[in-house]
């Protein structure tokens, strides 16, 4: 099931420059929904058309909680004002901390493509759509991956309150389809050991430069 499922998103991601070309250019005078400047991650972050990001996270609390580090390392390409792509590694290496020696190497991949469809179900609302790709690779140690592969489709919808601008509201489905891999992993705490569905639902409260965010998973 995961084998196929991954080849369509290939095979998806592949075919995306050639439908998702517009010939419309995002208007300055037109803001980007509030939620892509914030959330990075559980939502689409649409950048300015043809734009490519490099993305770069490392875990420094591994420092005192792990004998190596992680680092997120990938690259994000925005097609155009509603597509974007992403492509990350999780590297880890030996930080010369701890008492053991995890060497280093690269244990998880993932591949990620967000759509966002404006004024839809109906004025007023934003919808993004999503479907990421997450396998593990190499020999990482075992507590870094849960040795699964995940194919995860989301949605998740927003809507600024119209008798207070500054809050917007969102709520979001998303399903998580394991298959086990041949690496050895550790499910985390709480986390289902099969096929699970997620909702989210949350606000931000927008004063500019300061941001208040609620949210529930």
């Amino acid at each position: 099931m995961f084998r196929r499922a991954l080849r369509l998103l290939i095979a998806g991601l592949t075919a995306a420059p050639a439908w998702a070309q517009t010939p419309d250019d995002p208007s300055p005078n037109q803001p980007r929904p509030i939620l892509s400047r914030i959330l990075d991650g559980d939502l689409p972050q649409l950048d300015i058309p043809g734009t490519f990001k490099l993305l770069f996270r490392p875990h420094f609390g591994d420092l005192v909680r792990r004998d190596y580090m992680r680092t997120e390392a990938g690259l994000r390409w925005a097609l155009n004002k509603h597509f974007d792509i992403s492509g990350e590694a999780s590297v880890y290496f030996n930080h010369g901390l701890g008492d053991t020696n995890e060497g280093y190497g690269i244990g998880r991949v993932r591949l990620g493509s967000r759509y966002l469809l404006d004024e839809w179900p109906r004025a007023g609302y934003d919808t993004s759509l999503a479907l990421t790709m997450e396998a593990p690779v190499g020999a990482p140690p075992a507590d870094m991956t849960d040795g699964q592969y995940h194919l995860t489709p989301s949605f998740l919808v927003q809507r600024p309150s119209i008798r207070h601008p500054k809050f917007t509201a969102f709520a979001g489905l998303g399903l998580d389809l394991i298959d086990p891999s041949d690496i050895p992993g550790r499910f985390g705490t709480n986390q289902p050991h099969e096929d699970s569905m997620n909702g989210t639902i949350g606000g931000i409260y927008d004063l500019g430069q300061l941001k208040y965010v609620v949210s529930a998973t």
